[in-house]
Order: structure tokens, then sequence, then C-alpha cells
């Protein structure tokens, strides 16, 4: 059954589950190239311990096509959530787990780190499946919310002010509700909920297309 599924793969972004002999979703993965990204689980034998032991457990998969790339990484974060993979835990890093936190301040920031520490104040999403998941997760967030990128505030903007990664609280007065409302959809966002997310995605990626700018409208 899967030699066959293997051949009608979409050479496109998307994201694809594992199951075992029992139906259940064992792994959640997404793809920039669903066919290329599941076929590599089959082919030869150059696999880690960890992948093998996946790999000798699937029996049947499914996948689901995205617009994009982006897209495929809110869908995994949904599905994994939803599904609690077994080896999707199993994969994270066992010495320390990345985790995204938010801090409860007047200019709140969101930062990637471990579980070593943690501090008051703060709210802690995670942990994920590897940091370059966590990464990416953090970059998407960061591109549509400006949230305070620096340690210490100085008293002029920076280079993440112009090119728009940030409100620049440390020269101009910014009203604490925005902060509000943007840790709130982040909040959201983190616990499940990534419809809104999604819909701004795809309102900036047909603002980028009715601009011509179709390299930006495909990063989106």
């Amino acid at each position: 059954m899967i030699k066959n599924k293997l051949l009608t793969l979409p050479a496109e972004p998307g994201c694809y589950l594992m199951k075992n002999k029992k139906g259940e979703v064992i792994y959640v993965g997404k793809a920039k190239n669903i066919k290329n990204r599941v076929n590599s689980y089959f082919r030869g034998s150059s696999h880690d311990n960890k992948t093998t032991k996946l790999v000798s457990n699937i029996v049947d998969f499914d996948y689901i096509v995205t617009n994009s790339e982006k897209e495929a990484l809110i869908l995994e974060y949904n599905l994994i959530k939803h599904h609690k993979p077994r080896f999707n835990i199993i994969f994270m890093d066992d010495s320390s787990y990345p985790y995204l936190r938010i801090t409860d301040e007047k200019y709140p920031t969101i930062r990637l780190v471990r579980d070593a520490k943690r501090i008051k104040n703060a709210k802690y999403f995670g942990p994920y499946p590897n940091v370059g998941y966590a990464r990416e997760l953090l970059s998407l967030i960061e591109k549509i919310y400006p949230l305070r990128k620096c340690k210490s505030m100085g008293s002029k903007v920076c280079l993440y002010y112009h090119i728009g990664l940030c409100l620049g609280p440390c020269e101009y007065d910014i009203d604490s509700k925005v902060y509000e409302k943007m840790t709130e959809e982040i909040t959201s966002f983190l616990n499940g909920n990534t419809s809104v997310v999604k819909d701004e995605l795809i309102k900036r990626r047909d603002e980028f297309a009715k601009q011509l700018l179709f390299e930006k409208a495909k990063d989106m």
C-alpha cells in the first residue's frame, strides 16, 4: 500500500501524517516538497536510530497540501497539538527542550529559550519537537507581530524598527493596548488557535501579489 501511495505524492508543500498498524498518528511532519520528503523515509538506510524506529512502525500515511511552507508550518503545529504523536515527542532533544517565552511587561518580548531556568512574569509555550521547528515558529510570529526585540531599551529606534519588525517603543509612545492585543493573539495561536495567523498570512500574500511582489507573496 505504501509503495503505491508514494507514486502518487504531489511535489508541493504541505504536511504528512505517519500511522501505525492501529491507524494511530505516530508522527507529523511538514515539507516544502511532500513527494521528496516522504519518499526519503523509505529510501536507503542512513537514518539515525530514532528515525529507523519510526519507519519500522509506519504502515500507512496521509498528507495535506498547503499553499505555502508557512501554511504548512501552521498546519503542522495544529496537527501536533491535536494528535500528540508519540514520535514527535521522542524526537525532542532529551537534554534541553526548546520553548517560546513571552514576557509580561509593558513592552513584551518573545524569545526562544531552554527549560533550564524559568523567570517570573512570563508565559512559556512548548516544548517543541526541535530547535529548528521552534525557530521557524518564532520567525513566523515575528513577521506578523512587531514585539520589542532588544533586551534593554535604549532611547533611539534600531534596525528592527526600520525594517518593520518593531514599533519602536524606545523612542515613540505606543499605546499599551496595542501590545496587549498582540500578546493575546500570539498566546491564542500558540495554544492551538491558528486561524488569525493564517488569515493574516493570506491577507499579506494577496496584498503582495496585487503589488506584483511575487517573491514576497510566495514567502507568505
